[in-house]
């Protein structure tokens, strides 16, 4: 994951951001995010994620939607 990490988003010039309106119902998040150009701020992408928490709150299973 940090080797991919590395490759495909920081050496790309790509940072990811939290869009308003994440939601938790009891163990599961719903929120969306964005790509964003480092160099220009531009939005270059986007999409979301639901991720299933465990009993301790830490993530257990994250489901990834690319889109915008």
């Amino acid at each position: 994951m940090a080797r991919s990490h590395e490759r495909f988003v920081e050496k790309q010039g790509f940072a990811f951001r939290a869009r308003p309106g994440a939601i938790r119902l009891n163990g599961v998040v719903r929120f969306g995010r964005e790509a964003v150009s480092t160099p220009t701020g531009d939005v270059v992408g986007g999409g979301s994620d639901i991720l299933v928490l465990d009993d301790n709150g830490r993530i257990k299973t994250d489901y990834m939607f690319p889109g915008s």
